[in-house]
C-alpha cells in the first residue's frame, strides 16, 4: 500500500492539484508508520492534531496505528475511527437532502468505529466493495481478509449489513460474515471474547488463503486482467475529455471559472456516466491488486505452481511479471480517475448550490 500511495502522489502532483477543504476528522492518536495521502500526495509528516479532509487516503504499516476523531460539525457524527496495522481506506463525506453522509471505503485490513449522531439525521457507512455496513450510532469493527471475506462484529447498538444477496444485522453477541459468492450469515460471538474471536477469524482466513493460493491463482489473475482492461479503456476515454481537461486546468490554477447553469449541466452529463462506471471498479481494482501481491508472496517458492499455465503459453509466473510491469502505470490510471471523480463531485456540489462560483 505504501507503493500505491507513492505512485498516486507522483501522478497527481504532476497534475498540480492541491485541495483546500475543511477537516472532516482529526488525528487523536498515532503510533508507528501511518501515511495520509491527500489528492494523491502523501503528507510530509503526520502527527496528533493533523486534519483529515474529504477523499483522504489513510494507510498503516505493519506497526502503524492511528485513531481519527470525527468532526461533528462537518459529518454530523461524533466519535472515533481506529485503524489497525496493515490497513487502508478512503474517508469521504457527501450531502443528500441537507444531511451529511460519511463513508469509509475500506480497501484492506481492519477499522474500529465508535460513533453516535451529533445533530440532524446524518449517516455513516463502511463499504468493502459490494458489502455496505450502515450505522447511525454504535460501536463495531470491520475486518477484511486476503480471501476477500468481511467480518463485522458489534459490541454496542446495531449495524445493518447489506450486499447484492440481501441484508443482515450485527448485534452485540452476533457477528455478520460475508464470503465471496456466499450470502451474509450471522455468527455467535461472546462479548467477553470478541477480540480473540476476531483474531482467530483473521488467522484462519490467512491460512486458508495460503492453502488455496495455487487453486486461486487462475481466478484472481483472470479478474485482475479483466479489470485492468476496463481501467485502460476508461482512462483512455476520460483523459481525452475536453470537460475534464478544463476542470483539471482550473484546479491547477486554484480556481473554478464561472459557468452558466445550463453549461454546467451539460459538462456533468458529458462525464457522469463514465465516471460512475470508473468509480465502481477503482476500489475493486485496488483490492484485487492487494490480493495479487499477497498471492505473489504465498507462491514465491512454489516453482511448480509458477510454471502452471493460466492459458496456453501464459504461466502464473508470466502473469506476475505482467502485473509488476503494469503496476505503476495502472496505479497512475487509478489516481487520475479518482482525481477526475473528485473534480466531478466538486462541480456537482456547485450545481446543487446554484451554479459554479469563482473561488
Amino acid at each position: 500500500m505504501k507503493k500505491l500511495a507513492l505512485a498516486l502522489a507522483m501522478s497527481l502532483v504532476a497534475l498540480g492539484w492541491i485541495a483546500s477543504e475543511e477537516a472532516i476528522a482529526g488525528i487523536e492518536f498515532i503510533d508507528g508508520t501511518v501515511t495520509i495521502t491527500r489528492a494523491g500526495a502523501p503528507l510530509k509528516a503526520v502527527s496528533i492534531g493533523d486534519d483529515l479532509q474529504d477523499e483522504d487516503y489513510i494507510s498503516t504499516g505493519a506497526n502503524g496505528r492511528v485513531t481519527l476523531a470525527l468532526s461533528a460539525s462537518l459529518t454530523g457524527m461524533s466519535g472515533t475511527i481506529k485503524v489497525a496495522p496493515r490497513s487502508s481506506f478512503y474517508l469521504r463525506v457527501d450531502e443528500l437532502k441537507g444531511e451529511r453522509q460519511t463513508e469509509a471505503e475500506l480497501i484492506a485490513g481492519q477499522i474500529s468505529l465508535k460513533v453516535k449522531k451529533a445533530s440532524g439525521s446524518p449517516s455513516l457507512s463502511v463499504s468493502t466493495g459490494n458489502t455496505v455496513m450502515g450505522v447511525r450510532g454504535t460501536e463495531f469493527e470491520v475486518t477484511t481478509s486476503p480471501e476477500g471475506s468481511v467480518l463485522v462484529d458489534c459490541s454496542e447498538g446495531e449495524v445493518s449489513c447489506s450486499d447484492e444477496s440481501g441484508q443482515s444485522s450485527a448485534l452485540p453477541g452476533q457477528a455478520v460474515e460475508k464470503r465471496e459468492g456466499v450470502k451474509l450469515r450471522r455468527l455467535a460471538v461472546s462479548l467477553a471474547d470478541s477480540a480473540s474471536f476476531r483474531q482467530k477469524w483473521i488467522d484462519g482466513e490467512e491460512e486458508s488463503f495460503r492453502k488455496n493460493a495455487p487453486k486461486a491463482a487462475k481466478a484472481i489473475a483472470a479478474r485482475y486482467l479483466e479489470l485492468a482492461e476496463r481501467l485502460v479503456s476508461l482512462h483512455a476515454e476520460l483523459s481525452s475529455s475536453g470537460v475534464l481537461k478544463q476542470w483539471s486546468e482550473d484546479a491547477r490554477k486554484g480556481s473554478v471559472a464561472r459557468t452558466a447553469p445550463q453549461d454546467l449541466d451539460r459538462q456533468l452529463a458529458a462525464t457522469g456516466s463514465r465516471l460512475l462506471e470508473a468509480k465502481k471498479i477503482l476500489g475493486t481494482m485496488e483490492r484485487i491488486g492487494a490480493r495479487v501481491e499477497a498471492l505473489e508472496l504465498a507462491l514465491a517458492d512454489q516453482s511448480a505452481v509458477l510454471a502452471q499455465e493460466l492459458r496456453k503459453g501464459f504461466t502464473v509466473a508470466d502473469f506476475f511479471k505482467r502485473f509488476e510491469a503494469e503496476k505503476e502505470r495502472n496505479i497512475q490510471r487509478v489516481a487520475w480517475l479518482r482525481f477526475a471523480g473528485k473534480l466531478y463531485k466538486e462541480h456537482d456540489a456547485e450545481r446543487r448550490r446554484g451554479g459554479a462560483k469563482g473561488r
